[in-house]
This record gives structure tokens, sequence and C-alpha cells, in this order.
């Protein structure tokens, strides 16, 4: 029978390969494994951030995670959230998008993202679906 540590071993490597060696810091809950999962976030190694999406976290001695790294997963979040949903048809509102252009990553208190099939605006981190209705007839 394996080791605690060889499990953990043995999740961290599932998470190295879905995280591409590091270099994403969100990951859909259906990503990995249910075991691998349980076992990551009971050593706090990976945090909830809504139903499906996870955070990884460098510091798992720290409480309130997801506190101190948001500023760092926030935009991350949100992107693959939209890509994962909409694919490439939604675009963030002029605000948003000059800010980023700007390199400025700031986490702002309300993102609007627009989509062929709904408004999303985003306030302190929740996001809500507000269903358009797209007139063809211009007044």
């Amino acid at each position: 029978m394996a080791k605690p540590n060889e499990l953990l071993a043995a999740s961290l490597a599932e998470l190295r390969g879905v995280t591409q060696s590091g270099t994403r810091s969100v990951v859909k809950s259906e990503e990995l494994g249910r075991v691998h999962r349980e076992r990551l976030q009971d050593n706090g190694l990976l945090e909830e951030i809504m139903k499906g999406w996870l955070a990884v976290s460098s510091r798992p001695s720290v409480n309130n995670r997801i506190d101190a790294v948001w500023s760092t997963v926030y935009w991350e979040l949100v992107v693959r959230y939209l890509d994962d949903r909409f694919a490439d048809e939604w675009r963030l509102s002029a605000e948003a998008s000059v800010a980023l252009w700007s390199e400025n990553h700031y986490n702002p208190r309300q993102v609007i993202v627009r989509s062929s099939r709904c408004l999303i605006p985003c306030f302190d981190g929740a996001m809500f679906d507000l269903p358009l209705r797209i007139s063809s007839r211009i007044d």
C-alpha cells in the first residue's frame, strides 16, 4: 500500500499536468479526478473559487488562501470561465479592455462582459447572467 506522501506526490504530478507545468493557476474541477482533487484540497493546494472552478495555491499554510491570491487568479478565472462558456463570442467592456491593454491588471469592483447570448456584470467577484433580447429592428 502506498504511503500518504507517495499518494500526495501522485496527486501533485496529476496537478502539474493539468496546470501545464505550473503556467496556469485556475483549473476546472472536472480536469482532475475526484480522488486527486479531494486530496489536494485537503492538503490546501487547491481551493474552490466557484462551483466547478479551483485555484492552485502555492502557499497551503496560509489561512484564507483565495483572499491572499485573488488578485493573481482573478483575470485568469474570468478568461477561462468565459472561454469555456462562450468560446470566443464574448467581449469585455471598453473600460476593462483599455485597462488590460495598458497592463493595468487591478481587480475592478465591476466588469461588464457582453456575449451574443447574455450580458454578464461581474461585481465584487460575483457573476450574473442577464439574458439579452436583441431586436432585429432599429428604433
